[in-house]
């Protein structure tokens, strides 16, 4: 009968409110703490109330510490992204909760634990009924791990932070039933709603922030101490100084802190010696921050940021509902209820601390469930982030914070609305390996997924909400959302009743395509035509156009008409009956996209005068994956684009419109001399309409220069990762010219295995003699070779070894003046060995035709002169003194480096090498700090090599092709060298001493050599 009753009442109330129902629970946890073997000692009561209408024979629980150890699924799961941290940590490090007992608190008799890793299950003594509760009693130790193996839980730098530290009973809530899912890293603690009451015991110097309000303040923290511990005290502290004893460390005395919070899904705490005290207040809500005193120089403002977040929420979206906020200096960015645990320092670090704040909205008061709906807790937050930053600083350049005069005159600026969503959100879609929102925290297949999906996206779709409903609409339901879901387990069909009850009307719409599809939005303008009406005032013109969709996700469409004669006219195309309540636009006729397929709209407008401008989305807020066709003018009519100069150092993306680099350019020749010139890039979000110009002009009379052009992007005809791309180059006397496709294939965007592979038809010539040195011979003047080529690219990890291998063949096609018959191929394998010592082998293989060209030849120690077009250094005649065009080389083709003065080259090559880095042998942090060159200095590597090599001159690629003579000679070299950073976008070079070679060739065995080898991404 009750099952029937349950049956009827799913089916036929309306309100899913009514049929709403909650856990609730409250600990009681008496705490000790061992800080020299870092173990928590504890006994947990537990009540627990089981207001469901089911009856429940086992519970769960959490056990998060045994994650912290090797073997581990959190470990394993690490492992599949390359991150061996806890693979490779020392046993001591190791974190791990122990069970002692779980008993009825009315019984000495231990209940049935079976325990499976960071879960463990509970077999109730009796059925637990609806409507009725139990009450735990739990023994337990708690090892907090600590180097490799921690985590959000560890002790660093003599703090202790006690993070998921306790057995917490798991959810059980009205839509999932158990949320028992292992911990592997991702997501937050999903905890039912309840009180907890915490004595914590530790040694008496330490000072500890935690979760709820202070119960013994007079007795652990009584105001003569508060006065020695305020911040203001350490406001001239040196950054990273030695802290001051305050509370001296006495053997054996102890203190115990005892905390209360009610209405919290979690209890968090943090102790360290060195906390010093900062406080604030709004309304009577206490803020304290908590900062290391080595860092209280540059804490001073963490309590006043704590008070305008709590203050800024508060008003806009709910008001805060505990009375305490605590800030922690704990090198991290986490947040619990009423503490987070943050890092940094001002004023940078307020984005992460306002972030983590609204946590205590979205996770902490609307107890969302972070796990399987991540996205409604760190989206909703970072949607809270962005618009408290906007609010108190500004949009532009209010996540920029340059350090130095040049650079606040020489870099970008960047703003949180794009860096922590829009740019994110239209990469990782554009590039097709975004996924939907509802995303379990722990089955991405790498975490930046999880990130675009539940922080991202998330963004984007609440300024696109904002977008459709109205700016008051949208206020208003978001505050109606936290009204009626704070201190609940909402999912998003209860975020989208709130956001309907607002609206007055139906968002099924809006809510299915951006929560349960990946579709995106892609509109533009068509053809406009103005026509003179005869008429004066608002209808003297008419203006009629097209609107068109390539995008599946559908919109509301705001457009913006700039009039010649100043001022702006706003229309809204509605996708239904739904209207702005607040929209300054006037309203178009529908245009019904949910239902009807048409791809294009025609509007027609009546205005006071000719536009000038017409465009899409004037607020910036539409997720538009190609802004570029958002937009019509009269005259120019170019897309949005902007202009800046490229400091080589860093750059930000716009998301609304194409983006231009320049910077001047200049090179030296013997035969051209100084030239002069520019250097010009361009994209849209570094995918689509990608090109990069260099050109210079000789001085000297010959009047002659270099221009080199590329261009590539993506194209949806070849799936996910297929590109265009071109390229055509007059550089030095030669012209080179290339066109073709190429496809990327990839399961995940930032780790391997990657494979590329590409498919291009080349032609080449040299057209002036005059610039080619002894070590870059080319063909015969004028005669042209034309060849298609392939190349196919892999990058692979197998555990800690990197893998990297190509292939690539050309052959020549009809029309061209020279043969070229000719495939390569390169294998490279780096891995570890031992502690910070590692070995890359690296071998080399190729095999050409009779009478290739020169350029096409195979380098027993470098590359050939083709790819040397790529390294101008190596290229260019005099752009080195003549004493040192010896001792540079183009890395690449045999790399028997001891014979870069013969510059041997053959038909064929084969080589291997093999070396050995180890820790750097001079570190240079003894340093001061010098722009570009400290860091040079201090991020090179060190190692030994040897190179194994043979050259011969075949004449043929096929066996009944070769000569009757075959010469293949073998070539050895050893030595040591020198690995240090790019020094130029894509350019880097190592500093190689080859002390030793076989054979000798006219010189010792052992001597002192160098050469610079050039390395060039292309």
């Amino acid at each position: 009968m009750r099952k029937v009753g349950l049956v009827f009442t799913i089916l036929f109330v309306s309100s899913a409110q009514a049929e709403y129902w909650q856990q609730r629970v409250a600990y009681k946890i008496q705490a000790t703490l061992d800080d020299f073997t870092r173990v928590i000692s504890g006994v947990e009561k537990l009540v627990y109330w089981n207001n469901s209408p089911d009856t429940l024979r086992f519970v769960y629980f959490h056990a998060y510490p045994n994650a912290h150890r090797p073997g581990s699924r959190m470990a394993k799961r690490q492992q599949s992204f390359y991150n061996f941290g806890i693979a490779d940590s020392k046993p001591d490090e190791w974190g791990e909760m122990k069970i002692e007992y779980v008993r009825g608190a009315s019984s000495s008799w231990n209940l049935p634990v079976h325990l499976d890793e960071t879960i463990f299950k509970v077999d109730l003594p009796k059925p637990l009924a609806p409507m009725d509760s139990f009450v735990f009693e739990i023994g337990f130790q708690t090892k907090i791990p600590s180097g490799e193996a921690a985590g959000r839980t560890e002790y660093t730098d003599g703090q202790f932070k006690a993070v998921y530290w306790y057995p917490s009973i798991c959810v059980y809530d009205w839509k999932m039933g158990w949320v028992n899912n292992q911990f592997l890293g991702s997501g937050e603690h999903y905890g039912e709603f309840g009180t907890c009451e915490v004595y914590i015991t530790l040694p008496a110097h330490y000072i500890v922030a935690a979760t709820g309000v202070l119960l013994n303040r007079e007795e652990v923290l009584p105001d003569s101490l508060l006065q020695k511990l305020d911040i203001k005290h350490f406001k001239d502290k040196p950054w990273n100084s030695k802290a001051s004893v305050i509370i001296p460390k006495t053997p054996g005395a102890t203190k115990t802190w005892k905390f209360k919070g009610e209405n919290v899904t979690d209890f968090t705490w943090v102790a360290d010696p060195t906390f010093r005290i900062g406080e604030s207040e709004w309304e009577g809500i206490k803020i304290y921050s908590f900062a290391q005193e080595k860092h209280a120089a540059r804490w001073q403002d963490a309590a006043e940021l704590g008070r305008q977040g709590i203050e800024y929420f508060s008003t806009n979206f709910g008001r805060y509902p505990y009375p305490q906020m605590s800030i922690t200096d704990s090198y991290d960015g986490m947040e619990y209820p009423m503490i987070v645990l943050c890092g940094g320092e001002s004023p940078s670090y307020r984005l992460l601390l306002w972030h983590e704040i609204a946590h205590n909205w979205y996770m902490g008061a609307v107890g969302s469930n972070p796990v399987d709906r991540a996205f409604l807790d760190e989206g909703f937050t970072t949607f809270l982030e962005v618009n408290i930053i906007e609010a108190l600083h500004g949009r532009k350049g209010n996540v920029s914070f340059w350090d130095t005069k040049w650079k606040k005159k020489l870099y970008p600026v960047d703003e949180d609305r794009a860096n922590r969503g829009y740019r994110n959100y239209l990469h990782w879609h554009k590039t097709g390996f975004a996924q939907r929102s509802i995303i379990e925290a722990d089955r991405a297949p790498e975490r930046m997924v999880y990130r675009v999906s539940s922080y991202y996206k998330t963004v984007v779709l609440l300024f696109n909400l904002q977008y459709a409903l109205g700016d008051s609409v949208f206020a208003r339901g978001m505050k109606n959302y936290f009204e009626k879901w704070h201190f609940k387990h909402p999912y998003e069909e209860n975020f989208q009743t709130a956001m309907e009850e607002a609206a007055g009307a139906k968002l099924e719409w809006f809510f299915d395509q951006w929560i349960n599809t990946n579709r995106t939005a892609d509109y533009g303008i068509g053809a406009v035509h103005t026509k003179a009406t005869g008429k004066t005032g608002d209808s003297a013109y008419l203006v009629t156009g097209k609107i068109y969709r390539s995008g599946e996700l559908v919109m509301p469409i705001d457009l913006g008409f700039k009039l010649k004669s100043g001022g702006i006219r706003y229309f809204t195309i509605p996708v239904n009956d739904y209207r702005k309540p607040d929209s300054r636009s006037r309203f178009l006729p529908i245009w019904d996209q949910v239902r009807l397929p048409e791809k294009e709209y025609q509007f027609e407008v009546y205005l006071p005068a000719k536009p000038k401008e017409i465009e899409i989305d004037p607020s910036g807020r539409l997720a538009d994956t190609n802004p570029l066709n958002n937009r019509w003018k009269s005259f120019p009519d170019f897309p949005k684009a902007d202009l800046k100069l490229n400091n080589l150092a860093v750059d930000v993306l716009p998301v609304d419109r194409y983006h231009f680099l320049w910077r001047p350019s200049l090179w030296y020749n013997r035969v051209d001399g100084l030239m002069l010139g520019a250097n010009l890039q361009g994209s849209y979000l570094g995918l689509d309409y990608v090109f990069w110009a260099d050109g210079l002009k000789a001085t000297k009379k010959l009047k002659r220069g270099n221009l080199d052009f590329s261009y590539s992007t993506l194209v949806g005809f070849l799936g996910r990762g297929g590109k265009l791309f071109g390229r055509a180059r007059w550089a030095e006397g030669r012209e080179y010219y290339e066109a073709g496709i190429s496809k990327e294939s990839r399961p995940r965007q930032l780790f391997p295995p990657v494979h590329r592979m590409s498919l291009s038809m080349v032609s080449e010539k040299l057209v002036h003699s005059e610039y080619l040195s002894a070590y870059n011979s080319w063909s015969a003047k004028n005669e042209e070779a034309t060849f298609l080529r392939f190349k196919w690219e892999a990058e692979t990890r197998a555990g800690k070894m990197e893998l990297n291998y190509d292939f690539a063949g050309e052959a020549s096609i009809l029309g061209s003046d020279l043969d070229v018959r000719r495939f390569w191929g390169r294998f490279e394998i780096r891995t570890p060995v031992w502690k910070k010592f590692s070995l890359d082998l690296r071998s080399f293989a190729g095999l050409g035709n009779r009478d290739a060209p020169p350029q096409k030849r195979f380098y027993l120690a470098s590359g050939n002169p083709e790819e040397a077009l790529d390294a101008p250094i190596v290229r260019s005649r005099g752009a080195l003194p003549t004493r040192f065009v010896d001792n540079v080389r183009l890395f690449g083709g045999g790399n028997v480096r001891g014979f870069y003065a013969q510059n041997l080259s053959g038909d064929g090559v084969a080589s291997a090498t093999v070396e050995l880095t180890f820790p750097r042998l001079v570190s240079f942090k003894f340093m001061p700090k010098i722009p570009l060159v400290t860091a040079f200095l201090q991020n090179y590597s060190n190692y030994v090599f040897a190179d194994f090599g043979a050259l011969g001159h075949y004449r043929g690629l096929y066996p009944n092709e070769l000569d009757d003579e075959l010469d293949i000679k073998g070539y050895l070299d050893l030595g040591a060298g020198l690995r240090f950073p790019h020094v130029w976008p894509k350019h880097r070079f190592r500093l190689d001493f080859p002390f030793y070679r076989y054979p000798q060739l006219n010189e010792d065995n052992f001597r002192f050599r160098w050469v610079v080898g050039w390395e060039v991404e292309v």
